[in-house]
């Protein structure tokens, strides 16, 4: 028995776990923050994960702009929460947002709605390759399955989730 066993469950962290539906065998992530639950599909999850990052980069610079006004306009903390909410009401508006892009080396650059779209569609698949790769681990090795099968079965993977592999092409001498 745990020794945490009749404790409340701490109301502050937030648990994120990969599940698959009983009866639909369909992919779904468990969000529990103390006694609240939330099973969500891939999809709408990716979209809240993507949010929250949104939300992050939003508050540090939020800070940022609250310390430059203390520090450098000599602004009271509360002028300086003025200044934010007019910043925010910009930011909301969409309005005058200056074409920009970021430079990725190389001369190249890049539009910050096409670099969200790539790192999402990036991370999304450096999550599935890192799946793919214990799986075949586990299939390999755990369950000595030949690697005929576990291409196989990667393939299958792939195609549920709609990726293309491109394999290189061979180099022969």
């Amino acid at each position: 028995m745990s020794k945490d066993f009749g404790k409340e469950p701490d109301n502050k962290e937030i648990a994120v776990e990969s599940m698959v539906a009983s009866r639909s065998l369909t992919p779904a992530v468990l969000l529990t923050w103390g006694k609240q639950q939330a099973q969500l599909d891939p999809e709408t999850a990716r979209h809240h994960a993507f949010s929250v990052l949104v939300a992050i980069a939003a508050a540090e610079l939020d800070a940022c702009l609250m310390q430059w006004a203390v520090k450098n306009l000599e602004a009271t903390p509360y002028q300086a929460a003025q200044l934010l909410m007019l910043f925010r009401q910009r930011r909301e508006s969409n309005s005058g947002v200056p074409s920009v892009t970021i430079n990725i080396g190389q001369g190249e650059h890049i539009r910050p709605d096409t670099a969200r779209l790539q790192s999402e569609q990036l991370m999304y698949m450096a999550f599935a390759v890192e799946a793919e790769a214990l799986l075949a681990a586990f299939l390999l090795e755990d369950l000595e399955q030949t690697p005929e099968i576990v291409d196989q079965l990667i393939q299958e993977f792939r195609a549920i989730r709609g990726a293309v592999t491109m394999w290189p092409d061979e180099e022969t001498d």
